[in-house]
């Protein structure tokens, strides 16, 4: 697996494409603004596109990372807001796994954020989306949304090992291990019974 970053300072959001290098084939995550720079690295790398996955269903951002790809490539679009008609469009729901680009990619639906928000894990990596990003956790509507977030990270990644590596859609990369040392909105899961949230 080969990843690659991408950085949008028009929309503050990270962007990855993914290769497998034993397939020749590549997804990308959270696409905002394809440049030239990302077609060129497609085409030297000899990657096919096979698939394109969201980990929130912002309809605005969403079309703006899908209206070139869908000119250049036919990926399939996986986490596509429902009510969006784009062709080769998949809706996922609940946790799962996903078979694309000779991958096996786990998603995760998480609770707290906005409907429709997941991460997805290829191998030892977690693409977080906004659910968690170094030394914070995702912006919430209220304290029972911050419950709901905290629980399923606490549930779906934190039960994991400490070289998980967190690619986060704001910031830069993290691990589990270093999360769970700095990153205070998670260390409540370690207080005392009395005061828990959980």
């Amino acid at each position: 697996m080969r990843i690659f970053f991408y950085y949008s300072p028009k929309k503050f959001i990270n962007s990855y494409l993914v290769g497998n290098e034993k397939t020749g084939e590549a997804i990308f995550i959270d696409p905002i603004r394809i440049t030239i720079d990302i077609i060129e690295n497609i085409s030297h790398h000899k990657y096919k596109l096979k698939s394109v996955l969201f980990t929130h269903t912002d309809k605005e951002l969403q079309l703006e990372g899908l209206h070139t790809i869908m000119k250049i490539y036919n990926p399939k679009v996986i986490g596509v807001a429902p009510d969006l008609k784009i062709e080769n469009s998949v809706v996922i729901k609940g946790d799962g796994i996903i078979d694309t680009a000779g991958f096996k990619i786990r998603h995760f639906s998480v609770q707290g954020l906005a409907a429709g928000a997941y991460m997805f894990q290829i191998e030892n990596v977690v693409f977080s989306g906004a659910a968690i990003r170094a030394g914070e956790i995702g912006e919430t509507s209220n304290i029972y949304a911050v419950r709901n977030l905290q629980r399923t990270l606490f549930q779906k990644i934190f039960n994991q090992n400490d070289e998980i590596i967190i690619m986060p859609e704001l910031g830069p990369p993290t691990s589990i291990g270093s999360e769970r040392l700095y990153n205070n909105a998670l260390k409540k899961k370690h207080d005392s019974p009395r005061n828990s949230l959980f």
